[in-house]
This record gives C-alpha cells, structure tokens and sequence, in this order.
C-alpha cells in the first residue's frame, strides 16, 4: 500500500510535521494557547500581596492581593496541613480547584485561575507544594448585609433557592454541600457568594434496603432505594443485583435545604419585615422549611408568589395615590 502523499511544513517552534495530501489547499489554524482564567502560572506572580492570613482552613490559607488593581483572594497550601497530613492537604486543595472547575452558577464565588508547579514529594528541600488558587474578592457576610432592606431579604432568598435547584441538578449529579455555615458566605456587588469547594459532593447517603442488625434507615422521610448500574460502583458491592446496600435518593438536596434554612433563610424570610400582604404566604413557607418538607421547585414558586403579590400590592397602592391626588 502506497503512502499518502505527503507535504513538509514547519512550524511555529522549526520543527517539521507532515500534512497529508488533501490537506495542502486548507488555511492551517494558529497555534494558539487558550486560557480559560485570566491567572495563571505565566502571571499569578505580578499579584501583589496586601494582606496576609486573612483566612484558613483544613488545607488553605488566604491572603489578598491587588491584580490588574482589583482585590483578589490568593489562596495556597495551609501549615494546618501537618495535622491532616501533606497528600490529604493536596487532595482537598485541588479538589476545591476541580470543584468549582466543574460546577458554575452566579452565587459560587468565581475562580480566576491557579497555578500547580510541583508537589511537596517532588522536591526534597521543601515540605510545600508550590500550589496556588485566585478567587475574586468578597466581603464577609453581616446579618446587616443579608436583611438590610425587604428587596434585599427577597432577592437573596430568591437566589439561594436558585443555588439549591442548580445543586440539585448540577452536571455532577446532586450536589452537597457539607460544610455551609455563614463564614462561607460573602458579598459581592450585594450578591451572596458561597466559597470553599472541598466539602462539595455528589454521594447521597447509604442505607440497608433489607433488614438486617445495621439497617439504616433514611432521614428526612425518605425512601431507601436499590443501587443501579451508575452508583453501585461506589458501592461495596460485587453487582447490583446481589446488594443489600441502598442509597437515600435525595438526601443530598434535603441536607442542603436544612443547612441553607439554618444559615440564611430563617434571617432572611423574618414574617415581620415583609407586607402583612404576604405574611401569612411567608409563615407557611417557613413552616416548610423548618420542616424540611419542601423542595428546590417549591421554594421558588413560592418565592415568586410573593414577589408577585408584593410588586403588585405596590403598584396598586402608587396608581390609588395618584388618582386621589388632587394635583
């Protein structure tokens, strides 16, 4: 068999490649890099850090910096690391990093790039990792902050039950946020942003769909389902057809409700800083949510109900205003 007729080119660096034949005529694309972050390795050193230990966790520390003269939060390996140890500190930081990589919805803190240049087990003078994370900058959230105003509380309120549908059906599968509490909520531009990524998942929790001494049942009044061909590899078992685990489906969504009713909507959603218009609509969304007998879906049909009513009770109150005005 003859070999395709060939045509020697050089490229951008001088070495030769070789185009086939009936690609001779074709305009050749240029060899570009495409970044997906504005930061990165070739510039995350022009940051210039302003502010240091500003925060820390299992496996982080941050400082603050100024990067094309914006705030930026620049967040690298933590000396807390000792404890948990150095790979399981790695593992968390750059699962935050792959996290948020994979998810994107306007109240998760936006990621502007990050830089990986080697591991603390490739170099045996230093017990660091030379790995780093930029994230835009916010300000940590008040009750102030959250319930300054009737529009405000709605529209937070509005927005956090956007968060949980996205959760719920983010392209990893239901998501969970497993460390929610109100230091890792922030406020740009009057917009919650949720941070930290690492304690992010997609397990719902487990089960016994038999009777035996563990059997576990499901919280939040759920059914204890079968594995299936997708999550029994997870599982410890051999197939699915001979399993006596279970999964509580939908239990990753309840445990997100649960948590962003303790943190925020309950601050949120307080009866008496609303119209008695919509009062009696707020108790009994309330009274869902401390119940945890609602959803995602729920929760904003209710939510637009009494943003509704409100815009609506409004603009009849002006229009009576001014056709009692004399003037």
């Amino acid at each position: 068999m003859e070999k395709p007729d060939l045509l020697e080119l050089h490229s951008h660096k001088g070495h030769k490649r070789n185009i086939l034949f009936f690609e001779r005529d074709k305009t050749l694309p240029a060899m570009l890099t495409v970044r997906k972050y504005p930061i990165s390795c070739a510039n995350i050193d022009q940051i210039q850090i302003i502010e240091t230990h500003t925060g820390s966790g299992r496996s982080k520390t941050s400082n603050v910096g100024i990067f094309n003269g914006s705030k930026v939060v620049i967040k690298r390996l933590s000396d807390i690391q000792n404890v948990i140890g150095y790979d399981t500190a790695h593992m968390y930081f750059m699962k935050d990093i792959l996290m948020r990589d994979q998810i994107e919805h306007s109240n998760l803190i936006r990621l502007l790039g990050y830089c990986l240049r080697h591991l603390h087990r490739e170099h045996q003078w230093w017990n660091h990792g030379d790995l780093t994370a930029v994230y835009e900058y916010g300000e940590k959230v008040t009750m102030e902050m959250l319930t300054s105003d009737m529009k405000s509380r709605l529209r937070h309120a509005m927005d956090i039950a956007d968060l949980l549908l996205y959760l719920k059906h983010s392209p990893l599968g239901p998501l969970r946020w497993g460390d929610l509490k109100l230091e890792h909520v922030l406020m740009i531009n009057n917009k919650i942003q949720i941070i930290d990524f690492d304690y992010f998942n997609n397990i719902e929790k487990g089960c016994s769909n038999i009777a035996t001494e563990k059997f576990q049942e499901c919280e939040f009044n759920l059914t204890c389902q079968k594995v299936n061909e997708r999550n029994f590899q997870i599982s410890e078992c051999h197939s699915v057809d001979d399993c006596n685990i279970g999964i509580c489906i939908g239990y990753n969504a309840k445990q997100n409700i649960y948590y962003a009713n303790n943190i925020l909507f309950r601050h949120l959603l307080e009866p008496d800083s609303f119209p008695k218009e919509v009062k009696f609509d707020i108790l009994q969304l309330r009274k869902l949510l401390d119940k945890n007998r609602t959803d995602a879906e729920n929760i904003i049909e209710r939510l637009k109900y009494i943003h509704d009513t409100i815009h609506l009770t409004h603009k009849g109150t002006l229009n009576r205003d001014v056709l009692l005005d004399p003037h």
